[in-house]
């Protein structure tokens, strides 16, 4: 019986032990961060002459870029590399990824509308212009490109702060003006974004003026890559610290700067 009663309180040990575990895997949050706080992108204004999405934009912006994303656990590198590049307009503001892949996978239409791109490659930018003066935020936007440029846009609502419970309103892509673009390159592909402030903003244009409404956003850029060979990585620029890998944290998106605004 002693011997019974010692087996059942190490096993009661070891169960709290792995919920334990679990709780803290789950709840990881931005203060639990180890690089610190949140981070903080200053992007440049366009040049005159704006690069093509098919255009190497390393010999254009190379100042004003991300030039790699962590997985989004936090704990290191992925196998493939992303760099992302963008510059704004009064009138938009223009993202370029370039990304290292051995196994491009894309399966809708670039004429496609809203599918689910995040179940094969694709690249993901929340942004929002909540939360510039610290303030806890609960809506932004979705903008999913897949490899060949099929979009998907929605606006989420997400009063919890992570994947539980946040709902989103897709949007017409024809209507929100958004254009985009994706093509294999050498050692990879390419996916480029162009979003007018107007729809960022989420207000219309007042006597045909178009310019941000501020200096300041917040937003966070993703990966969904599957090397060849490998399971499935998901990266971030800030990463968000959830495993399963969750992106719908907004209380780690970085601080998005526009110079010269």
């Amino acid at each position: 019986k002693k011997v019974l009663i010692i087996m059942k309180s190490l096993l009661f040990v070891v169960v709290i032990a792995t919920l334990l575990s679990v709780t803290t895997a789950i709840h990881f949050n931005h203060k639990s961060n180890p690089y610190g706080a949140t981070p903080t992108l200053n992007i440049s204004k366009c040049p005159a002459s704006i690069p093509t999405p098919q255009d190497d934009w390393s010999k254009f912006l190379s100042n004003s870029s991300i030039p790699h994303l962590t997985l989004s656990s936090g704990s290191r590198l992925p196998r493939q590399l992303t760099h992302i590049f963008l510059c704004w307009t009064p009138s938009r503001l223009y993202v370029k990824y370039q990304l290292e892949d051995n196994n491009v996978l894309s399966h809708f239409p670039s004429s496609s509308c809203n599918n689910p791109v995040w179940d094969y490659s694709a690249t993901e930018f929340f942004i929002t212009p909540e939360g510039a003066q610290h303030q806890t935020i609960h809506k932004y936007t979705e903008i999913d490109v897949s490899p060949n440029g099929a979009l998907f846009v929605s606006r989420i609502s997400n009063p919890n702060g992570n994947c539980r419970g946040f709902t989103g309103n897709e949007q017409q892509c024809r209507a929100t003006g958004i254009e985009t673009w994706g093509g294999n390159v050498l050692g990879g592909y390419g996916a480029y974004v162009s979003i007018p402030w107007v729809f960022i903003d989420g207000i219309q244009s007042e006597g045909g003026v178009e310019n941000p409404r501020q200096a300041v956003y917040r937003g966070n850029f993703f990966r969904v890559d599957t090397p060849r060979g490998s399971v499935a990585e998901y990266s971030a620029w800030s990463p968000t610290f959830f495993s399963p890998p969750c992106f719908h944290v907004p209380a780690v998106f970085g601080y998005i700067h526009l110079n010269g605004y």
